[in-house]
Order: C-alpha cells, then sequence, then structure tokens
C-alpha cells in the first residue's frame, strides 16, 4: 500500500505543449511541409472547436502529414535530444520539485498524458517517474511509423480507465492519491484523487478548481 501522486505532463511538468513542438522540430529541415502541416492541421482545429470532429483527429491530421512513414530509430533519436533539451529549461519548476517530493517519501509516482508514448516515456525516465499512461503510435513491421495512433487518446474519462488499468495490472491499491494538472479536461482525474492541485492557463481552468475546492498555483 503506498500513497500515489499523478502528474498531467503538457503546461503541468512542462511549460509547454510537447506534440507540436516535437512535430515542428522533426521537420526543421522541410519548412514547406510545415506550412503545410499547419494549414492542414487547423482546420481540423476549427472543425474541433465546433464539436464536428473529436480532439484526437487533430493529432491524427498532424501525425499523417509530418512523422508518419520515418523510421523508429530516427524518431527515437530526435525524440532522445528533443526531451533532453526541454528537461534542461522547459519544466515547471514548482511542479518538478513536487514530484521529486512525493518520491522522497516514498510514494508512486505515475505520469498520465494524452502525449505519444515516445515523449512520454523518456520524461518518466528523466524525471524518476515509476511509470506512465499516454497515447500510443503505432509502427509497422519494419519499424516505420503508422498514420494513425496505437490506442486511444489518453484523454478525459479515457485516461483515468488507463490509470485505473496501470494500478491493477500492478496489484497497487493506493491509500491516498494525489493530482496535478493544468486543465478542466483532466477533470475525472482531478475528482478520482483525495488531493489535487491545479495549474490553471485559463480563466475557466481556475473558476473549475475554484468552484471544487482544489489547490491552485
Amino acid at each position: 500500500m503506498s500513497e500515489l501522486a499523478i502528474f498531467d505532463l503538457d503546461y503541468t511538468i512542462t511549460r509547454k505543449g510537447t506534440w507540436g513542438r516535437f512535430v515542428n522540430s522533426s521537420l526543421n529541415e522541410r519548412p514547406a511541409q510545415i506550412a503545410a502541416l499547419w494549414a492542414s492541421a487547423g482546420l481540423k482545429q476549427v472543425q474541433y472547436k465546433m464539436g464536428v470532429v473529436p480532439r484526437v483527429s487533430v493529432k491524427a491530421k498532424m501525425l499523417r502529414h509530418s512523422i508518419a512513414g520515418r523510421k523508429r530509430c530516427e524518431l527515437g533519436a530526435l525524440a532522445d535530444d528533443f526531451v533532453t533539451r526541454d528537461v534542461e529549461d522547459g519544466l515547471n519548476g514548482r511542479v518538478v520539485e513536487a514530484l521529486r517530493e512525493h518520491k522522497r517519501q516514498g510514494h508512486v509516482v505515475l505520469i498520465a498524458s494524452a502525449a505519444v508514448d515516445i515523449l512520454v516515456e523518456r520524461y518518466a525516465r528523466a524525471l524518476d517517474a515509476d511509470g506512465y499512461v499516454c497515447t500510443a503510435l503505432s509502427w509497422c513491421d519494419e519499424n516505420r511509423l503508422m498514420g494513425r495512433f496505437g490506442s486511444e487518446n489518453c484523454y478525459g474519462p479515457i485516461k483515468v480507465e488507463l490509470i485505473r488499468a496501470w494500478l491493477d495490472e500492478r496489484g497497487i491499491e493506493p491509500t491516498r492519491i494525489t493530482a496535478y494538472s493544468d486543465c478542466r479536461s483532466d477533470a475525472p482525474m482531478l475528482e478520482m484523487a483525495d488531493a489535487a492541485v491545479v495549474i490553471p492557463r485559463c480563466s475557466k481552468a481556475r473558476a473549475y478548481a475554484e468552484r471544487m475546492g482544489f489547490e491552485i498555483w
């Protein structure tokens, strides 16, 4: 039996989002492709905001128009470099210190993120987290990235399902859960916890945290 601390990644542990920045960094030598990517993804983003398509469709569009088809070893090297640089100068110091304090107290630390596994795995390793749940990429037999995801988007209620599955697989029954996130889209995760900390990026997230009585950083 142990306490559990769950940390969202984007805009919680990191100061900026990871997926768009990683995709951009992977296309540094292909400026024309970057322009085409963001034109296509921008349309999907508008459709998502209108409620026409699900959130994951924006990420899927970006995937197909950027890094799909590239080799696992090539993308792994890009992810190593991206996460190394971000850990050096792109993290929220207060949140990282909270994560380390949980580790010092012997708590189980889990990163739960809608970000993709090729990134989340590396952040988890760099921060000495005990594990992670996230959105999986999909690879073909030739170890090239496919143009679709290998799991559901680790977002909203799905994130809670994946957290519970991770705990069940390891036989962990936490005595207390503390959750950290920037966004009210993580309401299911925050509300499953005994204590929640919100690092709000917008007034809606702050209003939600105040209404729920959560701690605000």
